[in-house]
């Protein structure tokens, strides 16, 4: 790279190169941090792999195509990102880019990017804690195998990986207990032979609930690999993996990685979003009560997100009986969300309706267009990863769910409309003393009340 800069030069230079910096006449505080953040890690030529962390709803994504822009004049860059969807967004954001050299960077999903040959100068990753993810669910390296409690085999499972007492179990499988498995399994899914034929060449886990009963074999060996660019690779993440996590889910050496500090919200305004936490203990059947009322007076664009697949597809039926008037969609899994994605998406650019997901894509990185209304149904206890199972290192659960708070809650609030959002579930016991941890402009607010008490003031808000 040639000299770079001064920072304040660097600034004015992107500037004039942004045509929403030419509407508002600045930047968002965050995006200002990631930009100095940025110039430092230029400046300096440090380590091979940097990591950057900034909240939601951002602007980190005009950050890094600006980034891309800037270093496309002297280099090859590619943009990542997790997914088709997600990269046709990014290409429809190149249009604030007023540069004709935006045009050469070449913007991949990831599955383009791991099977493209072409070795770029820079690599810039959107979403980077999709990695995890899309590693997790690309069908070439895990495969995957789902059986329900009305099939003959699940009691079988469910005696053997189900403790007495327990609602879910996640385990690592020994090779007797994969054999066992696999012998049960066979006659269901004919393609876990293959398997079966070579299982030394696979690592078996199993996520086991008295509803259903989930079996990952993933392919040992050192397959998942990340290739790393020339010179630079740029991660960006509300969530950001950790050095342990990137070496496992795509081979790269922690000594390489350099991690930036994280730069805090500063820009929301106030009641932009309004978060609601239902504090009354609902079982199963009174909260899709609640949330069928919920749903019948907000006249718009809903995402509702939930915790399982079992739950979300249970709670499809009910809907789709009593609200005869709205679309109601669902995606509960991310084969559903490859075929029905796009389509759904495409429907709610034009009209109201509900989305129902379990499904990661919606968790963590794909909004709604101007999304009104946002409900978690659910505590959002994540299930243990695979790098979890296989290391034994096992996180604080409190963190995960913040964690996995911070991404849902990113769905709504994005635009000048605001929004609302409903957590069907105290907040305050969910995090158990880490409300601290939340940050300050979701504490901001917050506010707490019975079901009845927030489904009125939802209404209100819809008068």
């Amino acid at each position: 790279m040639k000299r770079l800069p001064s920072y304040k030069e660097w600034l004015k230079w992107l500037s004039s190169r942004s045509s929403i910096f030419e509407t508002y006449s600045s930047f968002l505080r965050e995006q200002e941090e990631l930009f100095w953040e940025l110039h430092k890690k230029l400046a300096a030529e440090t380590k091979k792999v940097w990591t950057f962390s900034a909240p939601t709803a951002s602007g980190k994504t005009h950050v890094m195509l600006l980034l891309a822009d800037f270093l496309a004049h002297e280099h090859s860059v590619a943009v990542i990102v997790p997914n088709n969807y997600l990269k046709i967004e990014t290409m429809s954001q190149k249009e604030f880019i007023k540069d004709e050299k935006i045009e050469e960077v070449k913007v991949l999903s990831l599955h383009e990017y791991v099977a493209s040959s072409s070795n770029y100068d820079f690599s810039l990753v959107d979403e980077a804690h999709n990695l995890r993810t899309s590693l997790e669910l690309d069908t070439r390296v895990v495969k995957s195998f789902r059986v329900f409690e009305v099939e003959d085999i699940f009691k079988d499972l469910a005696d053997r990986f189900l403790p007495p007492g327990t609602d879910y179990n996640a385990q690592k499988l020994s090779t007797g207990d994969s054999r066992f498995v696999l012998r049960e399994i066979s006659n269901r899914f004919p393609s876990s032979r293959r398997i079966q034929r070579n299982l030394t060449a696979w690592a078996g886990f199993i996520y086991t609930s008295s509803k259903c009963c989930e079996v990952k074999f993933i392919k040992t060996g050192g397959i998942w690999s990340f290739r790393l660019p020339k010179k630079k690779l740029i991660l960006f993440s509300a969530t950001p993996l950790s050095t342990q996590e990137l070496a496992f889910y795509c081979g790269i050496d922690p000594s390489l990685v350099e991690k930036s500090v994280t730069v805090p919200p500063f820009s929301r305004r106030a009641g932009q979003r309004t978060c609601f936490s239902v504090t009354d203990a609902l079982n199963d059947d009174l909260k899709l009560t609640h949330l069928c009322n919920l749903l019948d007076l907000y006249p718009r664009r809903i995402l509702v997100l939930f915790n399982n697949l079992v739950s979300c597809r249970e709670a499809h039926r009910y809907l789709s009986r009593h609200l005869s008037k709205t679309q109601v969609f669902h995606i509960s899994s991310y084969e559903d969300s490859k075929s029905r994605m796009k389509r759904y998406i495409e429907y709610l650019k034009h009209d109201d309706g509900i989305l129902l997901s379990s499904s990661n894509v919606f968790w963590e990185g794909i909004s709604v267009k101007d999304l009104g209304l946002l409900v978690i149904a659910d505590i959002p206890y994540p299930r243990p990863s695979l790098f979890e199972l296989s290391s034994g290192q096992k996180e604080d659960a409190r963190k995960l769910v913040l964690r996995r708070l911070k991404q849902g809650l990113g769905r709504i609030g994005r635009t000048e409309n605001g929004g609302i959002c409903v957590l069907m579930f105290d907040i305050k016991r969910a995090l158990r003393g880490m409300m601290k941890d939340l940050d300050a402009d979701i504490k901001r607010e917050l506010r707490f009340g019975s079901a009845s008490e927030v489904f009125q003031i939802v209404k209100a808000a819809c008068s």
